[in-house]
């Protein structure tokens, strides 16, 4: 299976994270006047990687994916090789809308005992530390975020294996 995870930091988005395989490869901006480029950096990004599934923890990504095509329309870019973007389709990690990412890396009974974020979680001073300039400490958070929502993809494909051979019996 070809999997990918991303996961967005910032309102707006100003740092995305993506997992391919065992590979974390981040962007982000440093000032929000290279915003527009950041947000053809992800659909080219979607684009090149359309053919991988891709996971992610929450509705979040999927809807801000469709917010950023939009500005960029709006701003009168050529997105016309973009246009499977609506049609785009992310997986959802979650096993309810409100899971918290800790509550579900605790659920697969891993062997971590906390999930090693420097932010604790907190994603309401991601925008504090980018106009400080403490791009480290978002970066550190997001790496954290993809490390653990590769371990929620474990328990999503076991749960998903299992349904498969009980709907073939």
């Amino acid at each position: 299976m070809q999997i990918a995870i991303i996961d967005f930091e910032g309102s707006p988005t100003i740092l995305i994270g993506l997992m391919i395989y065992k590979t974390i490869l981040t962007y982000y901006i440093d000032d929000h006047e290279h915003l527009y480029e950041l947000y053809k950096t992800l659909l080219e990004i979607l684009f090149i990687t359309q053919k991988i599934s891709m996971f992610c923890f929450s509705e979040y990504e999927q809807q801000e994916i469709l917010r950023i095509y939009t500005a960029l329309s709006e701003q009168g870019f050529d997105l016309s090789k973009y246009s499977f973007i609506s049609s785009l389709s992310l997986v959802n990690l979650q096993k309810h809308r409100f899971e918290s990412v800790t509550e579900a890396v605790f659920s697969t009974n891993s062997k971590i005992d906390s999930t090693g974020d420097p932010l604790f979680r907190n994603i309401k001073v991601i925008d504090n530390l980018f106009t400080t300039k403490r791009f480290q400490e978002i970066i550190a958070h997001n790496y954290t975020c993809l490390l653990n929502e590769s371990i929620i993809l474990q328990r999503w494909i076991k749960y998903y294996n299992i349904s498969v051979i009980n709907e073939t019996r």
